[in-house]
C-alpha cells in the first residue's frame, strides 16, 4: 500500500466533501446550535443557585454540555462514512476511484482518513458551548484541549468501523463488485443516539460504579473525553488512559480498514497478518486490562475470582466470535492460496481463546491478590472451549450451505445474490442472539429453578451453577464438543451422499 496513494485519496475527497453543500449546512446548523447553547449555560448556573431541583440536575447538565463535540462528530462520522465510502449518487455503479491503479487499502485508508478530518472540523464548530462549559466547571484550558483531542482521537475507530460494515460480508464469488450493504442513515442516527443514551443511564444511574470505569466503556468518544486524564491499575503498574485509548482507537480502525479493503478486492497476505496480529493483540489486551480494573474491586475470595473468569471469559467469547469472522480475518484466504477448509481459522481462534484465558486468570489473581485454583480454571476454560468447538462447527455448516447455494445460483440476478450474502451475517447474529438468551434464561431465578434439571442433562447444565465440582465442568466441555463432532460427522455424510 503506497502512502502517497492513500494521501492522494485523502486530498481528493476532503476537499470533494469540504464544498459539499450538505456538509456546510451542517456546519453551519451545529455552529449556530452552540452558540445558543453556550449563550444558555451562564443563565442555567444562574437559575442553579435559586431552584433546589435543577441544582441536583446542573452538574450533570453541564457534563453532557461538556461533552457535546463528541455527540456531534459521532452521528457526523457515521452519516459522513456512509456517504464518502459510497456515493449513492452513482445508483450502484463503481466508484472512479475503484476503476484506477489504486490500492483497495490506499483508497480506503484515504477515505476514512478524510471522514475523520471532516468530523474534526464540526467537532470545532460545536467546541465554544464545551469550552464555556469547562470554563465554569473549574476545567483547566489544557485539559479540556486534551480531553476534545482523545475525543477526536477516538473517532478514528468509529468511521473505520463504519467503513467495514458499510460492504457485503461474504466475499465475492466472481471477480465482480456487488451492491453494498448500506446502512441507513436514521436508523444508524437511532442507533447512536440509543448508544448515548445508554451510556448515559450507565454512569449515572448504575448502582455500582464499575462500568464506567472498563477501559471498554471508554472506547466511546463522549467516554474517552470524560475519563482522559485517568490511569487503569494493573499488576505492572498503571496506564495513562490518553496513551491506551489513543492506541487502540488508531491501531484498532487501521485492523478495520484493512478488513474493509480485503472485502472489496485486497486478498493479500500482509493483510491478514496484520489483522490477525494487531488485531488479536488489541482485544486481548483490551479483556485483560478490564479483568484488571473489575478485579480489585469485585473479587474478595476465590468464588468472585472463579465467577469472574468464566464470565468475563463467556463475553469475550461471544465477542470474539464475531469480531475473528469479521474484523480480524481469522478464516480468510488470500490470493493464490487455496484453503478449502476452515481448519486453519479455527485453530487460530483456539489459540486466541487460550490466550486469553492464561492472561484473564493471571490479571485477575494479580491484581485482586486472592489465590485461585488453577484446577477449576482449568475445567471452567475446558467447558468454555467446548462450546467454541460447537459455535465453530454450526457456522462453518452455515457457512457451507451458503457458499453452495451461491456456487448453484448460477445466472441468478445481483439482488438475489446480496440477499443470500446478508443471509450469511443474520444467521451469525441469530446465533448469537440464541446464546444471549440462553444465558438470561439461565440467569434469571425463577426460570432457572423451573428448568433446572431438564437443563441439568444438558451442555446447558454447566452455566447453571459454579458451585459444581471440577470434574463437573470437564464432563460438560467434552459433552458439549462431542456434539460439534456429531455435527461434523454428518456433514460429511450429507457431501459424501450429494457427491455420489
Amino acid at each position: 500500500m503506497g502512502v502517497a496513494d492513500a494521501l492522494a485519496v485523502f486530498r481528493l475527497e476532503f476537499r470533494r466533501y469540504l464544498r459539499w453543500r450538505p456538509l456546510r449546512r451542517w456546519l453551519f446548523g451545529w455552529t449556530l446550535l452552540c452558540v445558543l447553547l453556550a449563550a444558555s449555560v451562564p443563565a442555567l448556573v444562574a437559575q442553579g443557585e435559586a431552584f433546589p431541583l435543577l441544582r441536583a440536575w446542573r452538574q450533570m447538565v453541564l457534563g453532557l454540555l461538556y461533552v457535546s463535540p463528541t455527540w456531534v462528530g459521532f452521528s457526523s462520522a457515521i452519516l459522513l462514512t456512509q456517504r464518502i465510502a459510497w456515493d449513492e449518487a452513482r445508483r450502484g455503479e463503481l466508484p472512479d476511484l475503484y476503476l484506477t491503479a489504486l490500492s483497495p487499502f490506499a483508497i480506503a485508508l484515504g477515505k476514512v482518513a478524510a471522514c475523520w478530518a471532516l468530523t474534526g472540523i464540526l467537532m470545532a464548530a460545536a467546541a465554544p458551548a464545551s469550552a464555556l462549559t469547562a470554563l465554569l466547571m473549574g476545567v483547566p484550558l489544557g485539559r479540556w484541549l486534551s480531553a476534545l483531542a482523545i475525543g477526536w482521537v477516538m473517532h478514528f475507530w468509529v468511521c473505520a468501523a463504519v467503513y467495514r460494515l458499510q460492504w457485503r460480508t461474504v466475499p465475492p464469488m466472481e471477480a465482480v463488485h456487488l451492491y453494498p450493504l448500506r446502512l441507513n442513515s436514521a436508523s444508524a442516527v437511532v442507533a447512536g443516539l440509543g448508544i448515548v443514551a445508554f451510556s448515559l443511564c450507565l454512569q449515572v444511574f448504575a448502582v455500582s460504579p464499575i462500568p464506567a470505569t472498563l477501559p471498554i466503556v471508554h472506547l466511546l468518544p463522549w467516554n474517552a473525553m470524560l475519563h482522559a486524564d485517568g490511569f487503569y491499575p494493573t499488576p505492572v503498574g498503571q496506564v495513562s488512559a490518553w496513551a491506551f485509548l489513543s492506541l487502540v482507537s488508531l491501531l484498532g480502525g487501521l485492523v478495520f480498514i484493512a478488513a474493509g479493503a480485503q472485502w472489496l478486492g485486497g486478498w493479500s497476505l500482509w493483510g491478514y497478518r496484520f489483522q490477525r496480529i494487531v488485531g488479536g493483540a488489541l482485544l486481548i489486551a483490551t479483556a485483560t486490562l478490564c479483568f484488571a480494573t473489575i478485579a480489585p474491586q469485585s473479587v474478595f475470595h476465590p468464588r468472585s475470582g472463579e465467577r469472574l473468569f468464566f464470565w468475563g471469559l463467556f463475553v469475550c467469547l461471544l465477542v470474539g466470535v464475531l469480531l475473528t469472522r469479521y474484523v480480524l480475518g481469522y478464516y480468510g484466504t488470500p490470493r493464490g492460496h487455496d484453503d478449502s477448509t476452515p481448519t486453519g481459522g479455527m485453530v487460530r481462534e483456539w489459540v486466541l481463546f487460550g490466550t486469553l484465558a492464561i492472561l484473564t486468570a493471571w490479571v485477575i489473581q494479580a491484581s485482586s491478590g486472592v489465590a485461585l485454583n488453577g484446577a477449576r480454571l482449568a475445567a471452567l476454560g475446558f467447558y468454555l472451549g467446548g462450546w467454541l468447538y460447537l459455535v465453530q462447527q454450526v457456522l462453518a455448516g452455515i457457512a457451507t450451505t451458503r457458499i453452495e447455494t451461491q456456487h448453484s445460483a448460477g445466472s441468478a440476478s445481483t439482488r438475489q445474490r446480496v440477499v443470500a450474502e446478508i443471509r450469511l451475517l443474520q444467521d451469525d447474529l441469530g446465533c448469537l442472539a440464541h446464546f444471549m438468551w440462553l444465558a438470561v434464561l439461565i440467569l434469571s431465578p425463577g426460570l432457572r429453578s423451573l428448568f433446572y434439571y431438564p437443563l441439568l442433562i444438558t451442555p446447558l447444565g454447566g452455566f447453571l451453577s459454579l458451585d459444581f465440582p471440577a470434574w463437573a465442568y470437564w464432563v460438560y466441555g467434552l459433552y458439549t464438543a462431542l456434539l460439534g463432532v456429531a455435527l461434523v460427522a454428518r456433514r460429511k455424510q450429507a457431501s459424501t451422499q450429494a457427491t455420489g
